[in-house]
């Protein structure tokens, strides 16, 4: 059994969907763009259904200036 790699799914799996998504959002506005995508696509593909998350991400894009990633 490969321990590390079981532990970090489970810690992706169970954690509070509103705070890994403020993390990302932290990221974009301290400038790090790549790693707040990253975060919120983390997100995203185990929570497709959050409308709250996806207005976040789509916003945080907008306001970066990057409006072809939002279509």
């Amino acid at each position: 059994m490969q321990f590390g790699s079981h532990c970090s799914h489970c810690l992706w799996c169970n954690a509070d969907v509103s705070v890994i998504s403020k993390f990302g959002e932290n990221e974009f506005k301290s400038g790090d763009k790549e790693r707040g995508r990253t975060y919120f696509e983390s997100v995203l593909e185990n929570a497709v259904r959050r409308v709250d998350v996806w207005s976040v991400y789509i916003d945080m894009e907008i306001k970066d200036g990057d409006e072809e990633r939002t279509e």
